[in-house]
């Protein structure tokens, strides 16, 4: 697991994961049963998940094609961002925490 990973939550995770799905022009072919079971959600989750990233624009559905979403560049961005904080996070917090401070 990622250092990160502590920190995300549902909506970066299936954000996440239409990022990693993507084609060359950001489309993404992809059920909601298949990112529900890739990140061992429920349908609803994903459904309810799905709408909320669409009403922040970090996806969009394509007008084109049923079942198909676009990750808008605002979306990719905020994908690339998190995933950089893994490059900045310091060995020495994976070491031993004194708590008696």
């Amino acid at each position: 697991m990622s250092q990160s990973a502590i920190f995300t939550n549902v909506r970066f995770d299936i954000l996440a994961n239409m990022y990693d799905r993507r084609d060359q022009k950001n489309r993404v072919a992809v059920t909601q049963e298949e990112i529900a079971v890739d990140l061992g959600l429920c349908r609803a989750t994903v459904n309810r998940t799905l709408n909320e990233l669409k009403s922040h624009s970090f996806i969009v559905t394509d007008q084109n094609r049923v079942g198909r979403y676009i990750v808008t560049k605002r979306g990719r961005k905020i994908v690339e961002l998190i995933r950089m904080v893994d490059v900045y996070v310091p060995d020495e917090l994976d070491e031993e925490v004194d708590y008696d401070i």
